[in-house]
């Protein structure tokens, strides 16, 4: 590896000071285009924030200029598959995919603004993991989160019925695939368990085994108060604590995948150093 002289260190570090105060500039900015708007600017400084944590430039910059132009009332249709060279193993599935989102959009995301912004988000998300195509985790992540999605957006309640003689058998609505995400919760600067964290885990894992499911991911996060570095060594505890917690209950070890996030991905966006109780969390996301 070629040692960087001082002038090539404070180019890199100043580059890369730049890009945070981007990401907390753009995090900061008030879409006024409607509910739709506003959360597809949170899922993409979501995304930015994630490929920030880790050190993915390229992709920081590209969800950060999405969420940008979001704010700045732009019309962003999901990625067009032409700007990404996904495996051609995959390309039927996210061109299916995308056609899908595209139609489901069209009728309902001002009906339903956040599936419809969590959905086109996902498929970004899939596209972009899909195409770097060595993360095989982040790439079910996203699936699973389009796949939700697009299930909540496109998704009719049955509609009245008359009275009638016979009535007519109830239509009932879809169950989801798989039961969660469930949202395991700590106290400030803490990796123990509470009460009510602890019932929270029993009950993932007794719908988990009832749902026979086959992968387990664990995501941790903190609140921005404390330091980054010391963030991220608490939101490994605490993923490590919940998979532990699981394993007591019959969870097999080998169907669990930690990560840990630190404060990079807040539930609720706070200025830095703010404690939060909703960001001190772990998710627990099944799939099958």
């Amino acid at each position: 590896m070629t040692k960087l002289g001082k002038t090539g260190v404070v180019f890199v570090a100043t580059v890369v000071l730049a890009a945070c105060a981007d990401l907390e500039t753009v995090r900061n900015m008030k879409p006024d285009g409607g509910q739709f708007a506003a959360q597809l600017h949170q899922e993409y400084v979501r995304l930015a924030a994630l490929e920030d944590a880790e050190r993915d430039w390229i992709d920081t910059e590209f969800f950060n200029e999405r969420a940008r132009s979001v704010a700045l009332g732009k019309t962003v249709d999901p990625q067009p598959m032409s700007e990404r060279r996904v495996p051609e193993s995959a390309s039927a599935a996210l061109s299916a995919a995308r056609a899908r989102l595209i139609q489901a959009l069209a009728t309902s995301k001002f009906l339903k603004p956040r599936a419809a912004a969590r959905a086109q988000a996902g498929f970004d998300c899939w596209m972009q993991e899909q195409e770097e195509n060595f993360q095989p985790n982040d790439i079910a992540a996203c699936k699973t989160n389009f796949w939700g999605a697009i299930g909540d957006l496109e998704f009719q309640p049955p509609a009245p019925v008359v009275a009638a003689a016979p009535p007519p058998e109830p239509v009932l609505p879809r169950a989801p695939s798989v039961p969660g995400p469930f949202v395991v919760h700590f106290e400030f600067d803490s990796a123990k368990l509470t009460g009510a964290a602890g019932q929270v885990v029993r009950e993932a894992a007794n719908q988990a085994k009832a749902a026979n499911v086959v992968r387990v991911l664990l995501n941790g996060h903190t609140d921005r108060s404390g330091s980054n570095a010391y963030n991220m060594r608490l939101s490994k505890s605490r993923t490590e604590v919940v998979l532990k917690a699981l394993i007591a209950q019959g969870m097999p070890a080998d169907i669990m995948l930690g990560k840990s996030y630190g404060e990079s991905l807040p539930a609720v966006n706070t200025p830095d150093g703010k404690r939060e109780a909703a960001n001190r969390r772990v998710e627990i996301i099944f799939q099958r």
